[in-house]
């Protein structure tokens, strides 16, 4: 392979290379362009993230005393991606002092870099906003919008610096960063379009991937495969539902619980909403129809007890209730959990299957066969299932060549998480219930006594009888419906 070629030299006898030896063509390009702002939107594995923390570390150490700000959306997966290969590619001894708490990592010329999350938009320019930087490099530049990187572009005044910006990408369709690096059309009257340059790099540019990396990488569905490896910008979908809305919402629907379940599907927030569908599971036709919800922020769990119950009572049916299994983490301070307190407020309840890709699986496949309806008046759920989008695929594993595809959703997605726990319960456990004749129940069967719903009992004594047997007593369930 041979020596690495030089990018850095920090004027104190250690070098700063790629990891992985030789820079490819397009990294040593973009190293020496001298365009002021520069984007590098590629595939999955192609070196543009190496290539953005190797241009900050080579600027920090030209221009001794500068500032520079890294950001991603995410603060935590900038700590865990992009922070975590500065770590790996500069040495310790270049490093004077790192501050955790205030995120700022200052070297021992002086220079530093402050970082930080840019997910939430305002707060992120109202953070940035009396920096006075020297540079800026935005990873996974698709997570933000095009604002936050204006706000930057305006930071920078620093004297002793290049004045510069440079952003890492995946395509994302046709956004703010293919109008303003491929085709220049955001550009402000009077801009040079010089001061902008962009390398589309496909994955398979980067020799030094692994074999099996890329055949992971093969196997994925045609239109991510175009876009995460190809570096297309055509063909991106954004949503992740096909939905054909006029099947999907309805009026009215003829509900008899005799013919099927009541599920109740529950995504707790306090902060963020909470989100309760009602929902019926028609076994004769296969329909799901959400007729109901409740969503609402700064709810306490008393509360969130008392309006679900409330509506239960009114339509007379006890129902299977399935939630964010996330509320089983104990409180370190009482020893209970909102699991806990919400079995006692509404009686057992099972946690969801909280596996997001089978999910969505699911939920398509009951939207291909028109088996979804929603009532008009479920505004919320309606409105989310609109804006539910592909963001990115994480790459969790880069040595072992293995993905985990991970899905940011639009800021709101409680209600669909409250769906796919519905979703989830009439897959995983339609076993749970024998039922024939169409009108009673000849059998009823466990896989778990822990994941056992009310289901289709209009006494709820009744109930508790059949659950204690099949639980052989082991769990005493106080009765709040009396």
């Amino acid at each position: 392979m041979g020596r690495p070629k030089r990018i850095v030299s920090s004027g104190s006898g250690l070098e700063i290379n790629y990891p992985s030896g030789e820079p490819l063509p397009y990294q040593m390009e973009f190293h020496s362009s001298r365009a002021r702002y520069r984007a590098i939107v590629g595939g999955y594995g192609c070196g543009k993230t190496t290539a953005g923390v190797i241009e900050a570390l080579k600027i920090c150490f030209l221009y001794p005393g500068t500032l520079g700000f890294i950001g991603r959306a995410d603060t935590i997966r900038l700590k865990l991606t992009t922070m975590e290969i500065l770590n790996e590619i500069c040495p310790p001894e270049l490093i004077r002092r790192r501050n955790e708490h205030d995120k700022v990592v200052e070297f021992i010329n002086g220079s530093r870099i402050v970082y930080g999350g840019l997910a939430e938009e305002y707060d992120s320019i109202d953070k940035i906003k009396s920096l006075n930087l020297g540079f800026f490099f935005i990873d996974q530049a698709e997570e933000v919008s095009y604002d936050v990187f204006l706000a930057l572009k305006g930071r920078l005044r620093r004297s002793n610096s290049p004045r510069c910006g440079f952003i890492a990408a995946n395509p994302r369709g046709k956004n703010w960063i293919y109008k303003l690096f491929i085709t220049k059309e955001l550009l402000s009257e009077g801009e040079n379009p010089d001061d902008y340059q962009a390398w589309v790099v496909p994955t398979y540019e980067n020799k030094y991937l692994p074999s099996d990396y890329i055949k992971e990488l093969e196997k994925y569905p045609e239109h991510l495969y175009n876009v995460y490896v190809l570096a297309q910008f055509e063909g991106f979908t954004e949503n992740i539902f096909d939905i054909d809305w006029s099947s999907l919402i309805v009026d009215d629907y003829k509900i008899d619980f005799k013919n099927g379940f009541f599920i109740v599907g529950i995504d707790y927030g306090f902060r963020n909403p909470t989100a309760v569908l009602f929902s019926f599971y028609d076994y004769l036709t296969g329909d799901l129809v959400v007729f109901d919800e409740i969503y609402e922020s700064g709810l306490t769990v008393d509360e969130i007890g008392r309006l679900v119950k409330e509506k239960i009572l009114n339509i007379g049916v006890f129902p299977v209730i399935v939630i964010d299994p996330s509320t089983k983490q104990r409180n370190a301070i009482k020893g209970t959990s909102i699991f806990d307190e919400l079995t006692i407020l509404l009686g057992p309840i099972t946690p969801g299957n909280n596996d997001v890709q089978s999910s969505i699986s699911r939920i398509q496949a009951l939207l291909n066969n028109k088996n979804l309806k929603i009532y008009r008046n479920c505004k919320n759920l309606i409105q989310e299932l609109r804006e539910y989008s592909w963001d990115k695929i994480e790459n969790s594993d880069k040595l072992s060549g293995k993905l985990s595809e991970k899905i940011s959703r639009s800021k709101n997605d409680h209600a669909v998480d409250a769906l796919r726990y519905i979703v989830g319960y009439i897959y995983d456990f339609g076993l749970i219930y024998r039922v024939v004749n169409q009108k009673k129940v000849e059998k009823v069967e466990n896989q778990n006594n822990l994941n056992f719903g009310i289901g289709q009992f209009d006494d709820y004594e009744k109930f508790l009888k059949i659950y204690k047997k099949i639980s052989k007593g082991k769990w005493r369930i106080p009765n709040p419906w009396i």
